[in-house]
């Protein structure tokens, strides 16, 4: 940014795969959802890869997915395990069934549970499904579920996935984000700026219900992305720029602006802050 001396400059990698989807970056790696169709047998074959961010080598994760799950959600965990929300559609009844899977670091799943329930919109048990927009996990390895649909909600459970409580989202909400320090907050739209700008609220799990909001976010063009940065810091790419964002002194500053690093940021999935 101006000012400081420094300037960012971009380098770009090729990644393994076809069709890239559900990026999420942890510790050196960054994780992702791949695809191979199969044009003679018409089926198509889901596979989990990632990028080793310390050499620039592509790996495949040895997690294999079933036939026709698809990967609606990705978490990737600090021990090197995922945690997983695949999807399977069903040609009986028209709905997706989701699972909610997780691997240990060698890929071996430890956990698989029919989340499906879960997704049910407001407190209504007719099939009247939502779909899972985002998936996050605190610091203490509850896991929190950003349903989107007819009614938003955020459902949250312990890293048994158990139910412990469900929210309803009044606000028109992006994505969730988790701090440097293990909190979780939804990224909503702040319906009470005169500016139409974005707002961060934290999901208080003691509490069972919203804490604080954190204001005055920029609200670009596109989607807006979030990545931890510091232990109170949060980093969001909203339009063209990446902010920062002070969770004490609720301070929104720019970082960069991803046109001067010669990024098209419509096109940024996931992002991290290296050392």
């Amino acid at each position: 940014t101006a000012g400081d001396g420094f300037v960012y400059t971009a380098e770009f990698k090729g990644l393994a795969g076809n069709s890239l989807e559900k990026a999420d970056v942890q510790g050196n790696r960054m994780y992702y959802a791949d695809w191979d169709y199969d044009e003679e047998s018409q089926t198509s074959t889901g596979s989990i890869k990632y990028l080793d961010l310390d050499t620039l080598a592509n790996e495949t994760f040895p997690f294999a997915l079933a036939e026709g799950e698809s990967v609606a959600c990705l978490q990737a965990l600090e021990d090197k395990s995922l945690l997983l929300l695949p999807a399977v559609w069903n040609e009986n009844d028209m709905n997706q069934t989701y699972f909610l899977v997780k691997t240990d670091g060698s890929g071996t799943e430890t956990m698989r549970l029919d989340a499906t329930g879960f997704l049910t919109e407001g407190s209504a048990q007719d099939l009247n499904y939502g779909y899972p927009q985002a998936m996050q996990t605190d610091a203490e390895g509850n896991i929190y579920i950003l349903v989107s649909g007819m009614e938003e909600k955020v459902v949250v459970l312990n890293a048994q996935g158990s139910l412990l409580f469900e929210l309803a989202n009044q606000n028109w909400s992006q994505g969730m984000c988790r701090s440097g320090d293990g909190r979780v907050f939804l990224l909503s739209y702040d319906s009470g700026s005169e500016d139409g700008s974005c707002m961060l609220q934290y999901i208080d799990p003691k509490a069972k219900g919203y804490g604080e909001s954190f204001g005055g976010i920029p609200m670009g063009n596109g989607s807006v992305l979030c990545a931890a940065s510091g232990e109170k810091e949060i980093l969001i790419s909203s339009g063209n720029s990446l902010y920062r964002y002070d969770l004490e002194g609720k301070t929104c500053e720019p970082v960069l602006n991803w046109i001067n690093c010669d990024v098209n940021s419509d096109e940024v999935q996931a992002f991290t802050q290296l050392e």
